[in-house]
């Protein structure tokens, strides 16, 4: 009976470890995912800024006109972002917290 118990704990020892590098791994794919998501997500921002910018000096008539208007524009954009950041967060955290915690 107690070389049975031991040999239950170490199974259930073994069990959680394997459940605990599943997570892991998991946990791993998704940081690495976001990552390599957010880097494309970035260089794709960079190329359509560049792009509209070139597409306004054509239309402005300009060489310069066109970056400062995208430029005004994405520093809006941050701008309302920095006044709304705690909605914004709010949200997210919200979010996450429906999908990740059962009710």
């Amino acid at each position: 009976m107690k070389e049975e118990i031991i040999k239950y704990i170490e199974l259930k020892f073994k069990y959680l470890q394997f459940e605990a590098v599943e997570k892991i791994g998991e946990a791993r794919a998704k940081i690495f995912f976001d990552v390599v998501f957010l880097f494309l997500f970035f260089c794709f921002l960079i190329f359509v800024g560049f792009t509209s910018a070139l597409v306004l000096n054509a239309l402005f008539e300009s060489t310069y006109l066109g970056f400062v208007t995208v430029t005004v524009g994405l520093v809006l954009i941050m701008l309302l972002m920095l006044w709304k950041r705690k909605t914004i967060l709010t949200r997210i955290m919200q979010n996450y917290l429906d999908r990740n915690i059962p009710s």
